[in-house]
């Protein structure tokens, strides 16, 4: 769907305006309130827009005591704008949400939408949009959060293990990356398809994504990129499709309720390297959350097809670093047959035990966390916020600081 930017309503070209100086990925619209923009969630915590984040990060140092971070936080403000437009102080009403909804052809009388948009300002391309329309109390509300098309390499761009370069090894099995709303899961995936597709495999790539947050290039393998909801009905019916397509790899925006974990599972038996998402803490904790999905009598058969099936598991965070960079930290479970042998048995202590000890192979949270600290890219007290383990983070930060 195009949206073109000079037909916005006045307030709503100055949120846009707004949130692309301000680098700010959502933007929430409410009727009788001014708009709210944020940032990507970072350190397990929401930011607002980016002059916010900085006063938050000088108050932050001014508390510890730095004044060496503080002064160069406050060097860097400089470069924002003051305040905030006057126009987005201001409440939205009505007219301007229905003028905004029907400017995309979307029925205005309706409950609950979910779709995705390009905006264009005559022949320059500002950016891909998700949003989402819903009501809340009789009002309605707006959340619309940037899509980016530039796909970034996985291991130049976003630092990621090495390790997870074994998928171009794979011609089937299962390979999941897991966190957090926001936590990037789906750049990092949309890397990994760059990198299979920059191979001379010639790879057919089949999407299902609810939306489709990058486009990817069809240089050296094929992509078929399907929306949930505008190309097909559900992941389910997506996946099934698929497999008609004869893909080397299905990715498969999310699978949360039992019958998409099945799909998912399906897919790869039948010879597909398969691609997905969920929502746990940890690489381990994918393991329990898969299984525990199901009722009693089918956990053993599942257990059986996951440790089968999965080959790869990434974990993942979003910090910001010192130096006001976003960066993911991932723990890695490479899976072999010691672990396969554990999650058939569902001792999951054992996994990561393993993930903890095997550093070539697998990267454990803390373990990184840890590194991050000691080579001063992120803060103590961003590692602690990110966590999922304080009590053996600290132990593990004192023990570094001693050793040093």
């Amino acid at each position: 769907m195009k949206l073109e930017f000079g037909t916005l309503p006045e307030v709503f070209r100055e949120i846009f305006k707004f949130a692309e100086e301000q680098f700010a990925t959502d933007i929430y619209i409410r009727e009788g309130v001014p708009p709210f923009f944020k940032t990507v969630e970072i350190a397990g915590s929401a930011v607002r827009i980016k002059m916010l984040l900085y006063e938050a990060l000088y108050e932050e140092a001014k508390e510890r005591g730095d004044e060496e971070e503080a002064a160069r936080i406050k060097e860097r403000m400089k470069e924002l704008p003051k305040e905030i437009p006057a126009p987005l102080k201001s409440k939205v009403v009505r007219s301007d949400i229905r003028a905004f909804v029907e400017a995309l052809s979307l029925p205005s009388n309706a409950k609950e939408i979910d779709t995705s948009f390009t905006l264009h300002k005559g022949d320059r391309f500002i950016g891909r949009f998700r949003l989402n329309v819903a009501l809340s109390d009789g009002s309605t509300i707006l959340s619309i959060r940037r899509l980016y098309s530039y796909v970034p390499h996985p291991f130049d761009e976003l630092r990621l293990p090495e390790v997870i370069g074994k998928v171009r090894q794979w011609n089937s099995g299962l390979v999941i990356v897991t966190g957090p709303t926001g936590s990037g899961k789906s750049t990092t995936l949309a890397g990994i398809m760059r990198y299979l597709s920059e191979d001379d495999r010639s790879r057919v790539v089949v999407t299902i994504e609810k939306p489709i947050e990058y486009v990817f290039d069809n240089k050296n393998a094929f992509f078929i990129q399907r929306e949930v909801g505008r190309d097909t009905d559900s992941f389910i019916s997506g996946v099934h499709n698929a497999l008609r397509q004869h893909p080397d790899v299905i990715y498969i925006g999310e699978s949360r309720t039992p019958e998409e974990i099945k799909t998912a599972l399906m897919a790869s038996e039948t010879g597909h390297l398969t691609f997905t998402t969920l929502h746990t803490s940890s690489a381990w904790g994918v393991i329990s959350r898969i299984v525990d999905v199901f009722p009693p009598d089918e956990q053993p058969q599942i257990r059986t097809i996951l440790a089968d099936q999965l080959k790869l598991v990434v974990a993942q965070r979003l910090v910001l670093t010192v130096d006001f960079a976003v960066r993911a930290v991932c723990e890695v479970l490479l899976v072999d047959e010691f672990v396969r042998g554990r999650i058939k048995e569902g001792d999951v202590k054992q996994i990561r035990d393993f993930i903890r000890r095997d550093r070539e192979n697998c990267k454990y949270l803390n373990s990184e966390l840890t590194r991050l600290v000691m080579e001063g890219v992120i803060t103590k007290d961003t590692a602690m916020k990110v966590t999922y383990d304080s009590r053996e983070l600290q132990s593990m930060l004192e023990s570094s600081e001693f050793s040093a």
